[in-house]
């Protein structure tokens, strides 16, 4: 499957770059999975309509909504699939991270969230960040270590090359709204390195 992935991705440039990355294309480290409920709430907030007929049937998340039934999906498919939407649907990578952050504001605002982060502050919430993480995402570990009073360094350890730069600036996203919703002020996210098997970013903010 992989192999042929120069054709299939022929106008999918990010997307081919990371399949063929992988060791096994996107069947690559069985072992390692996120969550299907991020790519329900994904889905819920993208018009995705366009892409049929404009990404490999491979790519499952889009061919196959069925896998989204389960309760995990494999982390390639997943990344694979975040990269898609970047080479089909968004101009700039800005303007993906613009439209992940405007979709975890929205699920972020509900209910149940707000209650739960009106009990919390900015620390403990990174504090809690490798316990939420490692119940959304198998194979894949996130440690965070105080920096400063207001700084905390997020780390990341995965597979070579499983998990992508733009995709790991989304996840990103999603912990500067985090942070947000229980107080903190001025949140800035940033990407100090991503190397092929670690990644580590900073989370800053005000109080």
């Amino acid at each position: 499957m992989y192999s042929r992935a120069g054709l299939a991705y022929a106008t999918l440039h990010r997307t081919g770059a990371y399949v063929t990355s992988l060791p096994e294309g996107l069947d690559s480290y069985p072992e390692c999975a996120s969550k299907a409920s991020i790519w329900k709430n994904i889905l819920r907030g993208t018009d995705a309509s366009s892409l049929a007929g404009r990404v490999p049937p491979e790519l499952l998340v889009f061919s196959s909504p069925s896998m989204l039934d389960g309760a995990w999906i494999s982390a390639a498919q997943s990344f694979a699939g975040h990269l898609a939407l970047r080479d089909c649907l968004f101009p700039t990578d800005d303007a993906i991270c613009e439209h992940f952050r405007k979709l975890d504001r929205e699920l972020l605002s509900g209910r149940l969230y707000r209650a739960l982060f009106a009990l919390a502050s900015p620390r403990l919430v990174v504090h809690a960040a490798d316990r939420r993480f490692g119940s959304m995402f198998k194979g894949i570990t996130l440690e965070a270590h105080d920096s400063a009073r207001h700084r905390v360094e997020l780390s990341l350890r995965y597979p070579h090359n499983l998990l992508p730069p733009l995709v790991g600036r989304l996840y990103l996203i999603a912990f500067e709204g985090a942070v947000s919703l229980a107080g903190g002020k001025s949140v800035v996210g940033k990407v100090l390195d991503h190397g092929p098997t670690a990644a580590h970013h900073e989370l800053c903010w005000d109080e």
